[in-house]
């Protein structure tokens, strides 16, 4: 339980201003609430242990070296339709397929989003579980990475 602890507080996602500051509040989070064990009230009935046995930090930041032919291979065949791809978490502009979006819609990384749209992301981000309160919530925001933001019209129908 302590190693995942210490691999948490290594990680320092390389994100704009903005979302780094949420970063920083989830990595707080979780310096002061520890580890649960089965003495936390909350955490009695339920084992982390198989949590614990796995080093899920080595591959961050590394990618595959060959990103097109990973690419290819996760094609479906005669799918007409937008693709996100997301590399170890990380969303890749580079490979998915967004050409097309009807207009009044947009798609883009958290880093590329301009001021309007980080700041409809800021609004909802974090905004939904209390991560003072729940120690996966405050995991998920020190570790957010690199996003994708989706905004489109009112009529937008997504299938």
């Amino acid at each position: 339980m302590a190693q995942v602890l210490q691999q948490l507080a290594g990680v320092r996602p390389q994100n704009p201003d903005w979302l780094r500051s949420l970063n920083e509040a989830g990595a707080a989070v979780v310096r002061n609430t520890g580890w649960p064990t089965r003495k936390t009230e909350q955490w009695k009935y339920t084992s982390l242990r198989a949590l614990e046995q796995v080093d899920y930090f080595s591959a961050r930041g590394q990618a595959p070296k060959d990103l097109a032919g990973l690419a290819e291979l996760c094609a479906i065949d005669n799918l007409d339709a937008h693709t996100l791809f997301f590399v170890n978490g990380i969303f890749s502009t580079a490979l998915s397929r967004l050409q097309g979006l009807e207009n009044g819609v947009s798609l883009v990384s958290f880093a590329d989003a301009d001021a309007q749209q980080s700041a409809q992301i800021r609004e909802w981000l974090g905004s939904v579980v209390e991560s003072d309160r729940h120690l996966f919530a405050a995991v998920n925001n020190q570790l957010l990475d690199c996003g994708a933001f989706f905004a489109g019209w009112q009529k937008c129908a997504v299938e």
